[in-house]
């Protein structure tokens, strides 16, 4: 379901299937297409930097907070989308969560809806008839992303920084990264390529993500900074490489 759809980026944790077939018994719920695979998969962790694929444990923590949150004031704000996805106010209150994001807008599973997940905003509802998958592509164009990729959340996820030496060439410095790990290196083209880009080296299951150290407007010649996100084991080796280009 997922294996063409995105890059991972790390060394991967998967929750047996048992456990999250619990948690919707527990529930009474059907949680959203593709979750159940997903976690079976890859286990839990963040997508595109943005939506954060709970674990089983970690959604029946959530849900606590959650559930104190689905109020009238809540559901009458967005009661024109709801009534016309023919969702009723006793079904909202019972709604479950399994992907978040870090932004004002929530997913929600709703019983009596099947596998359906709901993506709610101040002002709107989109129903995702085709669950995760379906969401995933969703904010991967939303972006403007060339590619959607995964990043398990781990304890021993770290990271490290470096600024690179003013007028090094960037294109040149993106090469080297090609070359020191081959064909496990993927780029990342976004709607801000001009000022970031994201790079990812698995071999190391590291991703670079570099950007203009003052902005877009930073005079020539450019400083950039490259942030690292890798598994505490490769930070060594991260340092090692980056050290060379270092102002």
């Amino acid at each position: 379901m997922f294996e063409d759809l995105y890059p991972v980026t790390t060394v991967l944790e998967p929750v047996p299937r048992e456990e999250v077939d619990r948690l919707a018994k527990d529930y009474d719920i059907e949680l959203p297409l593709g979750y159940r695979e997903f976690l079976e998969q890859y286990g839990p962790g963040v997508v595109c930097d943005f939506l954060e694929i709970y674990s089983p444990e970690k959604a029946r923590t959530m849900h606590h907070t959650m559930s104190s949150l689905l109020c009238s004031d809540l559901f009458d704000g967005n009661r024109e989308f709801w009534t016309q996805l023919n969702v009723t106010f006793e079904q909202f209150i019972r709604a479950f969560c399994v992907i978040s994001t870090d932004q004002t807008g929530y997913y929600l599973s709703i019983p009596e809806h099947g596998s359906v997940a709901f993506e709610v905003w101040g002002g709107s509802v989109v129903a995702h008839p085709t669950g995760l998958p379906g969401i995933i592509l969703a904010v991967s164009k939303s972006f403007a992303m060339e590619f959607p990729y995964f990043e398990p959340t781990k304890p021993q996820w770290s990271f490290a920084s470096h600024f690179l030496r003013p007028g090094l060439d960037f294109e040149e410095f993106l090469a080297s990264i090609h070359t020191h790990w081959g064909s496990g290196v993927r780029r990342l083209h976004s709607e801000e390529d001009d000022y970031a880009v994201t790079v990812f080296s698995r071999p190391v299951q590291g991703k670079f993500v570099c950007y203009r150290e003052s902005g877009l407007h930073q005079p020539e010649p450019f400083s950039f900074q490259v942030n690292v996100f890798c598994d505490e084991e490769h930070v060594p080796t991260i340092n090692d490489f980056l050290a060379g280009f270092e102002r």
